[in-house]
């Protein structure tokens, strides 16, 4: 399992996937099918799918948690609450946005009791007795109660319900703020899942708490710019200065990113085909389109590192879209927007509701495309 997580980590996601399956393999054979510790293993590769956006694969390995973790007794406490948080963000990828919420909310009452510094507990000789945590103990729980309100406010905000979704926002960060600090992984991600709700919702200016620079700086705090956190935040503040036609600030971070990726990963790490994959949309933006096509397709066919159902393809074939739409290659587009569900469905909405409720994409109402 720590295999796969360096291999998630270094960009490497061929070799994640089958280092997952295999520490999956070996876990089944030598924990045993029916046992706890491989119920675990299977959420802690629900979670793995999550962070590298394959929601559907997450989904699977989750089926096959609670198949485990119910028929033995083991669904509960911290096992549940683990299971609970990775279904949440999985359905909340898949567009389950409803039942995201109903199962995080279901889970507030058990982490917020657990976020405590000291607790109490009853001994063997039925006394009630209290214990300090230690420190390690006490950082694992807010850590806990952190994520879950995060994912919450995520849920809240991609349902389109803004105002839940700012005000468990902003008592996270808050809470975060005062037990976790502004430079704790937490925080950073409550920021940033924060600013990409605003992003997505219209807001073209950010407060400025939310400032993805500014929650960049956060993280460099106690973190490496090359955590996976701290790429997402270069990509989406290269995406805003695009749209902000900030030219000279575009250049300066897009070289500092260029050198962290440069330093920090393999040629072969899919990091450097993010990259690549944020510069057509600046391209796109200029409306420099020659040759666009022929490069953006050459990325998804002949880029071993990608894998078809990756989110990386997903977005680059997005682009394609854009592109097809912005010349007016109306037949072009209704062929990409084809192969883009195709690629989706793969990697997110297969057992979500994904496209599945017959809205047509511009593409297809203008060439026709559609049954």
């Amino acid at each position: 399992m720590l295999l796969s997580k360096y291999n998630l980590a270094s960009g490497y996601i061929t070799d994640f996937e089958s280092n997952l399956q295999l520490a999956i393999t070996n876990s089944k054979s030598i924990d045993k099918e029916n046992s706890q510790a491989y119920g675990v293993k299977l959420i802690e590769a629900a979670e793995l799918n999550n962070l590298n956006g394959s929601y559907r694969i997450a989904r699977e390995f989750l089926t096959q948690a609670q198949t485990v973790l119910d028929a033995g007794g083991f669904m509960k406490d911290v096992v549940k609450g683990q299971y609970s948080l990775a279904l949440a963000e999985a359905l909340t990828g898949q567009g389950y946005f409803e039942e995201a919420v109903q199962i995080l909310n279901e889970q507030e009452k058990y982490f917020i009791g657990k976020a405590v510094k000291q607790e109490t507990f009853v001994d063997e000789k039925g006394n009630l007795k209290s214990r300090k945590l230690s420190e390690d103990e006490m950082i694992v729980r807010f850590n806990d109660y952190a994520n879950m309100l995060t994912l919450l406010g995520n849920a809240y905000g991609n349902q389109g319900s803004l105002k839940s979704a700012d005000s468990v926002f902003v008592y996270a960060a808050n809470w975060i703020k005062k037990n976790l600090g502004e430079s704790s992984l937490a925080f950073v991600r409550n920021q940033f899942y924060n600013a990409n709700i605003l992003v997505e919702n219209g807001n073209e200016h950010l407060p400025k708490e939310l400032e993805y620079s500014r929650t960049l700086n956060n993280l460099k705090i106690k973190h490496s710019a090359s955590h996976y956190l701290g790429i997402s935040l270069y990509e989406e503040y290269l995406r805003q200065l695009q749209k902000e036609n900030s030219q000279a600030r575009y250049l300066n971070t897009k070289v500092e990113y260029e050198k962290m990726i440069n330093k920090n990963f393999k040629s072969n790490s899919i990091y450097n085909v993010r990259l690549k994959a944020v510069e057509f949309d600046a391209k796109l933006d200029k409306a420099k389109t020659r040759n666009l096509e022929n490069q953006a397709n050459n990325l998804i066919t002949n880029t071993t590192s990608l894998p078809h159902n990756n989110m990386v393809t997903v977005n680059v074939t997005e682009f394609l879209y854009g592109l097809a739409l912005y010349k007016k290659e109306l037949y072009q587009c209704g062929k990409i927007s084809k192969r883009h569900y195709r690629n989706k469905g793969k990697s997110i909405w297969y057992g979500g509701p994904g496209n599945s409720s017959g809205a047509l994409t511009p593409c297809q109402f203008l060439s026709g495309q559609y049954e």
